[in-house]
Parts: C-alpha cells; sequence; structure tokens
C-alpha cells in the first residue's frame, strides 16, 4: 500500500513532534510513505522517519500548475468537492479557513495521483483532514484523519468528514466520546489508535536521577499556551520550594504566553531556582530524559470542562515509559494514561493540590514504586510497532 500523510507543518516545524516516531514505525508497513505539511516552510526542519516529504508552499507556480492539472483531470470532482467545502459545517471562519487550503489540496491531489498512493492520512482534523477530504474526492481513494484535542473542538466539518473517511482515529477515549456526540449518526467512524510514543530503551535508575547532589530537577516542556497552566505551575513550584529548597524547575518550549510566564517567574522568590530554555530539540530532551538528568516531568494542564483540556501529552508518555515520575493534573485525557498508582496527580487549576504533587513526588522511594507501575502501562498502551500495525490495519480495510 502506497500511503501519504497530511501534516500541518512537520517536518518544517517543532509543533509536532510526535509525528516523527508514528511515521518511522510506519514506514516499514507500507511500500511508499509520503508526507506533506500543509503550511511548509522553507526547509525541513526534523528527520522524517524514512518517509519523502513533499512540500508545496501556497504562492509557488507549481502548486499553481498542479492544482490547474487536477481541475483538469477530474472537473466535476474537484467543483464538487469545492461544493462541500463551501456548504459545510463549522461556520464562516472555517469554512474560510478550508477555502484557503483548497488550491493547495488540489495540487497535493495531482502530486499524489503521480506518485500512485492508495490512501492518504490527515493528521489533525481541522484544515489537514480537509485537504484529506478534497484529495480523497478528487483521486477517487480512500482518505482517514487522526484526531487529537484542540481539532475536536473546532467542529470543522466533522460530521461531513466522518461520513466521507474510512476512519477517524482518536488518541484518546474522552477524543472519540466527544466526537461521537457531535457526530452521533457516524459513531461507527470513531477508532482509538494511542499515540505510538513510548520508548524501548533502557528505563532509567531511581538513583541516576538524582545524582547532582542534594539537587532534585523538574522538567516541565510545554509550549506556553494557555491550557498548559504555567502561572499556575510557577505558584505551586514556589510554594513546595518555600518548603524544600533543593527543587529545581526547568522549563522548555515556546509560544504566546512566555514572555508573560517569565515575568511571573521574575516575581517570585524562587526565582534563582528557575531555568528557562526556549526551544530544545524533541531528540535532545529524550537524551536528558534517559540520562537522567531530571528527576520528574510536571505538567499543569488547564481544564475548564468545555474545550481548554489535555490531550495525551507525548512528554507523558515517553517520561513513563522510561520510568521517569511524572507530575500532572487530572486535565483531558491525561487520566487514561496516567493514575494515582502510576504518577503524581493534582486537581487542574489548584495550586495547592499541585503543590502537594510536587513535594511526595520528592520522596525517592515513593517515586520508584509509582514508576515502576507506569513503565509497564505506558509501554503496552502506546507501545510503537503495535500502534502502527492498528493502523496500517484501518488503512487496509478502508481500501
Amino acid at each position: 500500500m502506497r500511503v501519504a500523510v497530511i501534516s500541518s507543518r512537520f517536518p518544517c516545524a517543532n509543533n509536532e513532534p510526535f509525528l516523527g516516531a508514528e511515521l518511522a514505525t510506519l514506514r516499514p508497513l507500507v511500500d511508499r510513505l509520503i508526507v506533506a505539511p500543509l503550511r511548509p516552510t522553507a526547509r525541513p526542519l526534523h528527520e522524517t522517519g524514512g518517509a519523502h516529504a513533499v512540500l508545496l508552499h501556497a504562492l509557488a507556480p507549481q502548486t499553481f500548475s498542479l492544482a490547474c492539472k487536477a481541475l483538469a483531470r477530474s472537473p466535476k470532482a474537484s467543483l464538487a468537492a469545492l461544493g462541500a467545502v463551501l456548504r459545510g459545517s463549522g461556520g464562516w471562519l472555517v469554512r474560510a479557513k478550508n477555502l484557503a487550503i483548497f488550491p493547495r489540496a488540489l495540487a497535493l491531489a495531482q502530486r499524489l495521483a503521480d506518485e500512485r498512493i492508495d490512501h492518504v492520512h490527515a493528521y489533525w482534523l481541522s484544515t489537514p483532514a480537509t485537504a484529506a477530504f478534497i484529495i480523497a474526492r478528487v483521486n477517487g481513494i480512500t482518505w482517514s484523519s487522526s484526531a487529537h484535542r484542540w481539532d475536536i473542538f473546532e467542529r470543522n466539518m466533522t460530521a461531513e468528514k466522518a461520513a466521507s473517511a474510512g476512519f477517524i482515529r482518536t488518541i484518546s477515549e474522552r477524543g472519540r466520546s466527544e466526537l461521537r456526540r457531535q457526530a452521533p449518526l457516524q459513531a461507527d467512524k470513531f477508532v482509538v489508535v494511542r499515540l505510538g510514543t513510548a520508548l524501548a530503551t533502557k528505563p532509567v535508575s531511581p538513583a541516576s536521577a538524582k545524582a547532582a547532589g542534594a539537587e532534585f530537577h523538574l522538567l516541565c516542556a510545554a509550549a506556553f499556551r494557555p491550557v498548559k497552566g504555567h502561572g499556575v505551575l510557577l505558584d505551586a513550584f514556589a510554594a513546595a520550594h518555600a518548603q524544600d529548597a533543593s527543587l529545581r524547575l526547568t522549563l522548555c518550549g515556546e509560544g504566546p504566553r512566555q514572555s508573560a510566564v517569565r515575568s511571573h517567574a521574575r516575581m517570585l522568590p524562587c526565582s534563582d531556582a528557575i531555568t528557562f530554555r526556549g526551544y530544545v530539540e524533541h531528540a535532545q530532551l529524550l537524551r536528558e530524559l534517559s540520562a537522567g538528568t531530571y528527576g520528574a516531568v510536571v505538567l499543569a494542564s488547564l481544564d475548564d470542562g468545555v474545550q481548554m483540556m489535555e490531550g495525551v501529552p507525548s512528554i507523558l508518555i515517553e517520561a513513563s515509559s522510561l520510568g521517569i515520575p511524572c507530575i500532572a493534573t487530572r486535565s483531558g485525557a491525561v487520566a487514561e494514561l496516567l493514575d494515582d498508582e502510576t504518577a503524581f496527580l493534582a486537581a487542574p487549576g489548584e495550586a495547592h493540590s499541585l503543590t502537594q504533587a510536587i513535594l511526595a513526588a520528592a520522596n525517592a522511594s515513593e517515586r520508584a514504586r509509582r514508576a515502576a507501575h507506569a513503565i509497564q502501562r505506558a509501554r503496552i498502551l502506546h507501545d510503537p510497532r503495535s500502534r502502527a500495525a492498528d493502523l496500517v490495519e484501518l488503512f487496509g480495510e478502508s481500501a
């Protein structure tokens, strides 16, 4: 089978680090694997796991030429796809976004036809899935999509896409439940295939994680966006540090709230125990985790019970599979990976609860006990080869 994956920006940006791992395990299972970002930059920044990258820029002459060829080759299907996009559910803003990517989707349809692609899979149920929806109609092939978190709540032609697709993969039961609520007539199209990002390398020993003297280092690797709850994390860390001066916090990532979070940290009495590293390559973070640089990983994700909530963060899967303790909030689908036997959990948005979780994680024996449970759970649920095989089986059933 020849498969194409439509991403948002991967491999040309840093916001889809899990995708490289999934492509690497998919590649040996198919005859040809292509990854095509909808919004590519000048050059790839990441390894594609053996997949061939197709970069078509919005204003490039090649994109216009390929779109014209697709229209000439399949005029009725192209116009039918355009009509479906114009009538699609989701509101005027969603329609505008879908219309904006229509020429690129036509161009990709032609390029993938030239590559004799059998099936196209979109990462994200938003505009990448719109592109896959268009490509499948123009080329007369099957398609599918992965849905994560925010893209589920965008409600971008959810029912129409579910009716057209072979399947819609969610990474959590919570995601599937929400999609079934949005499109009850297509409930059987939504299937759970968890992220295959568990690491199969040797677990980090509890002793090595605190080898650097008396200091206990926490890592928060998360984009600086409201859902990640950095403000709550800083307040919780400050309260914990007042009781245990050995604590250190490192924050990695970038995003719109980075400046505000830095300002918040400077106002705290423990500001000298907080380090901002900016964006760090995913591979570099994994090397540091494997080396025992950090004693625990922490996320303070918020949950408003409506739309602002966590999915299943790759960093928690990766850390758990290495036996590195996780401190997290019960936000969104986090509880599908972690529980009180495998991690130190706190209530979303409650700094005091998170403080207690941080202080509990500083206990070495308790860290070791929970980490031992977490390794097995993460590697079973998120085994890369098993999850890739699940996807390829679904691709085949669709075709």
